[in-house]
């Protein structure tokens, strides 16, 4: 889709040239509604393989996956393959994707709510039916206080949601 007016900006820079430079990706952290995961990767394999597209330096991958693991409570999960975690710890994967390496500019496409393929539609008719599910109130009520802890260290935050739980408890900071 083409845009038809307008500019944004990010960090002083027209985002289209930012992003056509490849200059932003290392500021910009992104979570889709749908869990981006590939079910047989570990949470470290995808947050290794996310940290060298992201630009981080090698010599600080490996601390840094550490202290992702760590930060959003994966250590029991950290090596098992993704179609064994729950879905909330699936969540709590795609935010540390879009958390790491701590950009200035964080995406956020309903965080608390996962959506999944259904397995009642075949793939072979090349539809997607997507089932909404939403997490545990624990899981939730995390997410909810990473995005705060976000926000307080002076990361902007794009969040989208239906929920209007997650939008209140989040509003409550400023």
């Amino acid at each position: 889709m083409k845009a038809t007016s307008g500019e944004a900006s990010f960090n002083g820079r027209n985002i289209r040239d930012a992003l056509a430079s490849g200059g932003a990706g290392n500021s910009i952290g992104y979570c889709p509604q749908a869990d981006s995961l590939d079910s047989f990767l570990s949470p470290v394999e995808h947050l290794r393989i996310y940290a060298h597209l992201r630009g981080i330096p090698q010599q600080s991958v490996e601390a840094m996956v550490a202290q992702s693991i760590v930060k959003f409570q994966l250590q029991p999960h950290a090596q098992m393959p993704v179609e064994a975690l729950s879905r909330g710890n699936r969540r709590k994967l795609c935010l540390a994707i879009a958390m790491l390496g701590n950009p200035s500019l964080i995406l956020l496409d309903e965080p608390t709510v996962n959506y999944f393929i259904s397995s009642q539609v075949p793939l072979s008719t090349n539809r997607f039916s997507y089932t909404q599910s939403g997490l545990d109130p624990q899981s939730r009520r995390y997410i909810c206080q990473t995005i705060q802890d976000a926000i307080r260290d002076r990361r902007s935050i794009l969040l989208t949601s239906h929920v209007s739980q997650v939008a209140f408890v989040l509003i409550k900071l400023f």
